[in-house]
């Protein structure tokens, strides 16, 4: 299956739904980002940043290809999306290739769709 990847490069891309951001800075983490981002700008990116990248085998949304060796999984959210995101570029190529048809004209009166339930 294309998608598949080893934890380890996993973790170099960006999480879909961003796990990692869910939890909250304490004044710690304010006071050691702030420290630096004056003096080490380059470390302070990886604290910034570090909810944003795939976390792996340790996802709720990560399922393995073979659940005994481990070696290559997937994010079963990105692949969602992914899908997600060819539907909608497919229905839209459709609508665009069928013309419109004008709708029928209302008919005079009530009108049901349903019987009447009277003999």
């Amino acid at each position: 299956m294309r998608g598949m990847l080893p934890p380890s490069e996993a973790r170099m891309r960006m999480c879909v739904m961003k796990v990692g951001e869910r939890g909250r800075w304490t004044y710690r983490d304010w006071i050691q980002w702030n420290f630096l981002w004056k003096f080490f700008p380059w470390c302070a990116r990886n604290l910034f940043y570090r909810g944003s990248f795939c976390i792996g085998p340790g996802c709720m949304h990560w399922f393995w290809e073979d659940a005994d060796k481990k070696e290559r999984g997937y994010c079963s959210v990105a692949v969602s999306r992914t899908q997600h995101s060819m539907w909608t570029k497919e229905l839209e190529e459709r609508e665009k290739q069928a013309p419109q048809q004008p709708a029928a004209p209302l008919a005079a009166g009530k009108v049901s769709k349903f019987p009447s339930r009277r003999p």
